[in-house]
């Protein structure tokens, strides 16, 4: 009796559950990770954008308003906010000295770059919000 008719279709079948196996272990992970990833920007980032891009479009004044107003507006840490920021377009500068300004991180500003161009100087600039 020849076995060689058996055993190929056998053969065949284990290498293809070999393949599939290797391509799903690694293919299922990507793809559920890229989905996580989407769903993310959809629902995490994406409301925090809009928020900011109004704050800093109907922004008094020259536009500028403090980062910690941001930060606490959008409820992110520092990094995740001025990646947003960095995201709508948005640039950062030193806004003018107030009496409880510890450092100059306590002064940091941003304003849409469509408002404060790279060109413009972005220090000592004034948050017309501190007025109100």
């Amino acid at each position: 009796m020849d076995s060689g008719p058996i055993l190929l279709p056998i053969l065949i079948g284990v290498l293809t559950g070999i393949g599939a196996a290797a391509v799903s272990s690694y293919l299922g992970p990507k793809a559920l990770e890229k989905w996580r990833a989407d769903q993310k920007e959809k629902n995490w980032a994406e409301p925090r954008k809009k928020l900011l891009k109004d704050k800093l479009t109907d922004a008094k004044g020259d536009g500028w308003i403090r980062f910690s107003k941001l930060m606490i507006l959008t409820g992110t840490t520092a990094d995740e906010c001025r990646s947003l920021l960095i995201d709508i377009e948005a640039r950062g500068g030193l806004l003018k000295k107030r009496p409880e300004d510890k450092t100059d991180a306590d002064r940091e500003g941003w304003a849409l770059i469509s408002r404060q161009p790279l060109s413009k100087p972005g220090e000592n600039v004034e948050d017309m919000e501190d007025k109100t």
